[in-house]
C-alpha cells in the first residue's frame, strides 16, 4: 500500500475533531512532535470549553493497535497522579477520518528539545537551569512515589515548558508503548541518548533508571551538549569519559558523576537526594515565575506578551496564598482553619490583631519551611520531624488562642479579661507590619469563606485527575474522577438521620479510587443493552441521551459493569457503600457536600428548587460538582451500591470494603432521588431494596480500582 493509501485528512483550524460525543474545535497548528503533531484546542464538549493542547498521533502509531492498547494501560496507571510538574493528560481520542490523538492541558510549543535546537540552553540563567532541574525532578519524583514506577523514559521532547506554568512533564510509564517502534520514527524521540545502561535490555526499569536519565539531562543543560548521542549503545556508558560541565562546581560533579555511575546500587537512591547533594549550598528559587521567561516565550514580533504576564502576575498575587495553604500538611490546614475561625469571631480590634501577629507567624514558619523543603526535601525520619516540630508549634499557637477566646486572659490582647481587669498591651507594631498582618488575616478569612461558600468546588482544581474510557467505533465508559486516599466518620453526623446510619465510625480508605462523574446515563447504559440484546429500560417518556437511566435493578447495574470491565480491559464495578459516603462528602461533614442546609439549585428532588423537582429525572451534571468533580451525588437517582443492607453499622467493615454477606435479599441504595424529601438526600442517608427490583427513580454509578 502507498503513501497516498495511506495518508490521513489534513487537519484544518476551526476544524472540529473527536468522537460524536466528545468533540474539539481545532485553533492552530503547534508544529511537529517525534510522536505526531501538536494542535492547540477547545475542548467545546466540557463546561467553558477550555483550551487544550492535542498531540495528534503519528499514523504510524496511530495504527498500531498493540501500541494503542499498551498506550492505555500507562495512562490508566497515571491517573492516580496529581502533581502540578506533570502534565494532566484527559485521555486518548479517535475521530472519524482515523485521527488518533491526546488531549492534555494547554501546554504550548515550547519543549525542552526545542530551546536544544535552537541553540538557546547557554542563554539561561544558573537560577532558569536549577529551576528546570527541581521542577522536573519533583515530577519523577511524584511519579516514583505514587504509583513506585519510573517514568522510564525521560527525554527532552516529554519536557513542555508553557509559560508561566514551569516545567510540564508527558509520557510517564509509555517506555513499554514506544519501545518498539523507536527505529520506525520517521523523527525518533531522543531517549535512547539519556537512558542508563540497564534501558538497554527488555527488563523492568526501577527508579534508579529515572536518576540517571535525569543526571543526563541535567550534563546537557549545563554543558549544552549530550553526554551521549542516541546512536550509541550501552557500551558507551561504560567506556566514554565525560568531561565536567563548565556550569557546575567541582563538588557537583562528583554528584553527578554518581548519578551517571553504570553501576545502579551507586546512584543516589532518588531524584530528591540527587538535588539536595546537587544543590545543596544553594538557594535559587525554583518557581515558576523564574523559568517562564525562557528563549522563545515571545509572540510573533519577538516582543514578550505584556498582557499575558501581567495577567499571569495578577493571578498569582491573588491566589499565592490560598494556593500555598493547599499544600501544607493536613494538621497545618487543620489549625489554620481553627486559627481564622477564632479570628472571625473575635470581637476586639487589639484582639484580632494580636491574633493575626501569631497566625502570620505560624504561617510565616509553616511557608518559609516548605520553600526551603521543595529545593532541598528532606528524607526519612529528617521529613518526620519536621513535619511533627512545625505541627507542634502550630498546636501550641492554636491552643493560646482557643484559650483566650475562652476563660483566660492572653497577654497582649486589649479590651477587659473575664476579671474584669485590662491586660497589658504589647509594644506598638509598626505601621507597615500591621497593615500586613492584617492584609493576610484578612484574605485568610476570606478564604475560609469562600471555601464553606457554594462556589467553592471552583477554586480546586480537579482537572487532572478527570479522564475517560473509549473502546470499539464510537463507545466509551462513563467520565471518571479520581477520588483521593484518607479517612472520614461515616454515618450520622448531624444527628438528623435513622438508626440504620450509626453508629457513626472512621473509615479509612487506603487507595485511591476512580468514581464515575455522573450516574450512568441512557446513552452509555443503551450501548451494553444493544450489545448484549438485553431490553432497554423504560425512560418514562422523559427521554434518554444525557439523563440518567432508570428502572434497572441491582443486577442489571453488575451486568452493565462486568460488560464495561470486558469492553476497556479495566475492572469496573459498583462502589461500595463506604466509598460512596466518602466520595460524596468530599472531606466535609455536613449533610450536603455545600452545608447543613438546603439551597436552591443544587439537587433534584421533591423540595430542592428545581424545575424537575417531584416530577422527572434532570439530566447529569446541570448542578455544581463538590470538591472532588462529582455531579449529582445528592438527589436525581437514588444510586445502587455493593453492600448487603444491615439496619446498622455493628461489625461493618472499617477499611472502605462491601459488606457482603450469604443469601443477601436486599442491597443498599444511596443519594436520595428526583421524588424523595431533602431529608433523604443526606450524605449519610442510606436505604434498601431487592437486587431484582427496579423504579424511575433508581440509578447507579460505576467505580474503578487504580493500579498500586
Amino acid at each position: 500500500m502507498d503513501s497516498k493509501d495511506t495518508r490521513l485528512p489534513a487537519l484544518l483550524p476551526d476544524q472540529k475533531l473527536g468522537p460524536s460525543h466528545h468533540s474539539f474545535r481545532l485553533n492552530a497548528t503547534g508544529g511537529t512532535h517525534p510522536l505526531g503533531e501538536l494542535w492547540s484546542a477547545q475542548d467545546i464538549s466540557t463546561s467553558g470549553s477550555p483550551e487544550v493542547t492535542l498531540l495528534i498521533l503519528d499514523t504510524k502509531l496511530a495504527r498500531q493497535d498493540a501500541f494503542l492498547d499498551q498506550l492505555r494501560r500507562a495512562m490508566l496507571l497515571s491517573r492516580s497522579i496529581s502533581h502540578p510538574h506533570l502534565a494532566s493528560c484527559y485521555g486518548l481520542f479517535s475521530d472519524r477520518s482515523g485521527h488518533r490523538f491526546l488531549s492534555f492541558e494547554s501546554l504550548g510549543t515550547r519543549t525542552l528539545a526545542s530551546l536544544i535546537q535552537h541553540n538557546q540552553l547557554k542563554s539561561l540563567t544558573l537560577q532558569q537551569k536549577q529551576g528546570l532541574v527541581i521542577q522536573t525532578a519533583k515530577a519523577l519524583d511524584a511519579v516514583s512515589r505514587i504509583i513506585h514506577k519510573p517514568h522510564g523514559g525521560l527525554c527532552p521532547e516529554m519536557i513542555f515548558l508553557p509559560p508561566g506554568k514551569g516545567v510540564k512533564v508527558i509520557g510517564y510509564h509509555w517506555r513499554t508503548a514506544l519501545n518498539p517502534y523507536l527505529d520506525s520514527m520517521s523523527n525518533p524521540l531522543s531517549c535512547r541518548a539519556y537512558q542508563a545502561p540497564e534501558a538497554f535490555h527488555a527488563q523492568p526499569l526501577g527508579i534508579a533508571a529515572d536518576i540517571y536519565a535525569l543526571a543526563a539531562l541535567i550534563y546537557q543543560i549545563y554543558q549544552n551538549k549530550p553526554p551521549f548521542k542516541s546512536s550509541d549503545d550501552e557500551s558507551t556508558r561504560f567506556q566514554r569519559e565525560l568531561r565536567p560541565p563548565s556550569g557546575l562546581k567541582p563538588a557537583q560533579w562528583q554528584v553527578l558523576k554518581k548519578a551517571l555511575s553504570t553501576d545502579i546500587d551507586d546512584r543516589q537512591s532518588s531524584v530528591l537526594v540527587l538535588l539536595k547533594e546537587l544543590y545543596q549550598d544553594s538557594a535559587d528559587d525554583s518557581s515558576p515565575e523564574n523559568i517562564s521567561e525562557l528563549p522563545g516565550a515571545s509572540d510573533k514580533k519577538g516582543k514578550s506578551n505584556k498582557k499575558d504576564k501581567n495577567a499571569i502576575t495578577a493571578q498569582r498575587k491573588k491566589r499565592s496564598l490560598p494556593l500555598a495553604l493547599k499544600h501544607l500538611g493536613e494538621h497545618a490546614r487543620a489549625a489554620t482553619s481553627r486559627l481564622s475561625a477564632l479570628l472571625s469571631r473575635a470581637n476586639t480590634r487589639g484582639f484580632r490583631l494580636f491574633a493575626a501577629g501569631a497566625l502570620t507567624g505560624v504561617l510565616a514558619g509553616v511557608l518559609i519551611g516548605l520553600a526551603l523543603g521543595y529545593l532541598i526535601a528532606p528524607t526519612g525520619s529528617d521529613l518526620l520531624e519536621r513535619e511533627q516540630a512545625r505541627d507542634a508549634a502550630a498546636q501550641t499557637t492554636l491552643s493560646r488562642l482557643e484559650n483566650s477566646n475562652s476563660d483566660t486572659p492572653i497577654a497582649g490582647t486589649t479590651g477587659e479579661s473575664t476579671t474584669g481587669e485590662s491586660a497589658e498591651l504589647p509594644p506598638p507594631l509598626p505601621d507597615s507590619e500591621r497593615v500586613v498582618q492584617e492584609q493576610i488575616a484578612q484574605e485568610l478569612i476570606e478564604q475560609e469563606q469562600i471555601a464553606q461558600e457554594t462556589e467553592a468546588p471552583e477554586v480546586i482544581d480537579t482537572s487532572t485527575r478527570v479522564f475517560q474510557d473509549h473502546f470499539g467505533e464510537g463507545q466509551h465508559a462513563p467520565p471518571m474522577a479520581v477520588v483521593p486516599a484518607g479517612s472520614f466518620m461515616m454515618g450520622d453526623l448531624d444527628n438528623r438521620g435513622d438508626d440504620n446510619e450509626r453508629p457513626v465510625r472512621e473509615v479509612t480508605i487506603k487507595h485511591p479510587f476512580a468514581l464515575s462523574r455522573h450516574e450512568v446515563t441512557f446513552a452509555e447504559y443503551d450501548q451494553f443493552a444493544q450489545s448484549t440484546r438485553r431490553n432497554l429500560p423504560d425512560d418514562e417518556g422523559w427521554g434518554r441521551g444525557s439523563r440518567p437511566v432508570i428502572n434497572v435493578s441491582w443486577h442489571d447495574a453488575v451486568a452493565y459493569t462486568h460488560w464495561l470491565s470486558r469492553q476497556t480491559g479495566h475492572s469496573y464495578r459498583l462502589p461500595t457503600e463506604a466509598e460512596w459516603e466518602y466520595a460524596a462528602r468530599a472531606g466535609t461533614e455536613t449533610s450536603y457536600w455545600w452545608g447543613n442546609e438546603l439551597l436552591d439549585g443544587y439537587a433534584v428532588c421533591d423540595e430542592c428548587g428545581s424545575e424537575w423537582d417531584g416530577e422527572r429525572t434532570a439530566p447529569v451534571g446541570q448542578f455544581p460538582a463538590n470538591a472532588w468533580g462529582l455531579f449529582d451525588m445528592h438527589g436525581n437517582v437514588d444510586e445502587w451500591v455493593q453492600d448487603c443492607y444491615e439496619d446498622s453499622y455493628i461489625g461493618a467493615p472499617d477499611d472502605g470494603s462491601a459488606r457482603i454477606n450469604a443469601g443477601c435479599t436486599h442491597q443498599v441504595m444511596r443519594g436520595g432521588s428526583w421524588f424523595d424529601i431533602p431529608r433523604l438526600i443526606r450524605a449519610s442517608s442510606r436505604y434498601r431494596h431487592p437486587a431484582n427490583a427496579s423504579r424511575n427513580t433508581w440509578g447507579f454509578r460505576v467505580a474503578l480500582d487504580l493500579p498500586d
